[in-house]
């Protein structure tokens, strides 16, 4: 295999998916920052991939209300530190219930 990537210096090996889709496990950061990534298929030339957003440790504190209705529709709010602010690139925010992933939305 290949296939490596590299996030600003530090490499790591990855594995080819599909004809169209290879992945990376990312490797620590010692801070929040924003990093390059590359890819090689041949472990010499290495193309951008675009960058990575390294962030702090997200901690939920409570989620509440703790119950809802089987047909779903409930709003749940997640309260805790770490969340990132939607800055425009990176506006996804998700959450999951047991295997389920909903749109979230980020409340200041």
């Amino acid at each position: 295999n290949d296939i490596k990537c590299r996030f600003n210096d530090i490499e790591v090996p990855g594995e080819l998916v599909s004809g169209v889709v290879a992945t990376c496990q990312t490797p620590s950061q010692a801070t929040a920052s924003t990093v390059d990534i590359e890819v090689s298929f041949n472990d010499h030339d290495y193309h951008s991939a675009g960058h990575f957003v390294y962030h702090e440790g997200i901690v939920v504190l409570s989620a509440s209300p703790s119950h809802g209705f089987v047909r779903g529709g409930t709003i749940v709010e997640a309260a805790g530190v770490g969340f990132p602010p939607p800055d425009g690139a990176h506006d996804d925010i998700f959450c999951d219930f047991g295997g389920r992933t909903t749109v979230a939305t980020y409340i200041n």
